[in-house]
């Protein structure tokens, strides 16, 4: 009996060798791709997506890290957090996909190279099964992009389908006066590109004006997996003295790659006059009508007139004392004795 149940169990022990080993196998495979979405041109200033693929025949992933390159001419983000989960069939095999799509944004034309960067993860081929660690790198990438005519090669200009653009400034009517503010409102909506890929507002300064910007507002929507950018910018002018003033246009330009036209829009300037504050008389004013130094800043003024020789005359005083105290006593040592002879001639009874 025992020896016919010694094939059966050889055969069992060979099997579950076999099965152990394949499993680990299956485990053991694992791979990673990068590539570029969209089928181009691919233009500066628009919004590209790379997708990163980890797939594995295993059951699940964890344990994922990886670090963005630096590239070149291009600003590289994780500006989706989500993640996608497919399958696909390879020779009569599921193989599980795990996508990470990242943002490319071109600031240059020619070609831009996404050098390889590593990706470290763990697959499981089961519950209850020991991870196996990969350590993969991505194959490089070039892409090539187009400058939009009419547009300066050192110059990034926004590529997007549609830009909208609001603003709004809040102005007083009448005459200003120093302390008065001036506000101007901007929001900009930026189809298929991220919020934070629109260039800051430009803010003037003129002479007299100081500017305040706030931090901006920024903000992403997505609407059935279409992207809208948001960005609101505030700045604030405080009026520091009178005097006429003129705030410039401001211009956006933006390029359509699907109409590819250069488009540009305006938020016109404004331009006011501030008067001296009803409480300030005309003393307060220099010649040529700005307003001149307040009254305490003069009393300080005559204040420091006044104190720097008393300091420097103290501190010489200090620093030759024993000059000084020699000459007093060699100068009482000539005067006093006379003195006395004085005062007992004209007062006998005086102590000498």
């Amino acid at each position: 009996a025992m020896n016919r149940r010694f094939p059966l169990l050889l055969m069992a022990l060979l099997g579950a060798v076999l099965w152990t080993g394949f499993a680990a196998a299956q485990e053991q495979r694992a791979q990673v791709s990068l590539s570029l979405g969209g089928e181009g041109p691919f233009w500066t200033g628009e919004q590209l997506t790379l997708n990163l693929d980890l797939s594995t025949p295993a059951l699940s992933f964890s344990d994922i890290h990886f670090n963005l390159p630096e590239v070149p001419g291009a600003l590289v983000l994780r500006t989706d957090s989500t993640t996608v989960k497919l399958s696909e069939q390879r020779a009569g095999e599921t193989w599980q996909v795990l996508r990470f799509p990242i943002t490319v944004f071109p600031q240059r034309s020619g070609t831009v190279e996404v050098p390889a960067f590593e990706v470290r993860f763990q697959t499981r081929n089961g519950f209850g099964s020991e991870p196996v660690a990969h350590g993969l790198e991505t194959a490089p990438l070039s892409i090539e992009v187009r400058q939009p005519p009419g547009v300066d090669a050192n110059q990034v200009v926004v590529t997007t389908s549609r830009l909208q653009l609001n603003a709004s400034w809040d102005l007083a009517d009448g005459p200003l006066k120093p302390g008065d503010a001036v506000t101007l409102t901007v929001e900009r909506q930026a189809m298929g590109l991220s919020a934070m890929l629109l260039p800051p507002l430009p803010v003037a300064e003129p002479g007299g004006l100081a500017a305040y910007p706030a931090d901006p507002d920024i903000d992403d929507r997505t609407n059935r997996g279409s992207l809208t950018g948001v960005r609101r910018d505030r700045v604030t002018w405080i009026v520091e003295q009178a005097g006429d003033y003129v705030l410039p246009d401001i211009i956006f330009r933006s390029w359509d790659p699907a109409r590819e036209a250069l488009e540009t829009q305006r938020v016109k300037g404004v331009s006011f006059s501030a008067v001296a504050s009803p409480g300030q008389s005309d003393a307060d004013t220099t010649g040529d009508g700005t307003p001149a130094s307040p009254p305490a800043q003069r009393d300080f003024l005559a204040l420091l007139k006044f104190a720097v020789p008393l300091a420097l005359l103290v501190f010489l005083g200090w620093r030759f004392r024993r000059v000084i105290l020699g000459a007093l006593g060699r100068l009482r040592v000539r005067i006093l004795p006379p003195a006395r002879a004085l005062l007992k001639t004209l007062n006998p009874g005086a102590p000498s």
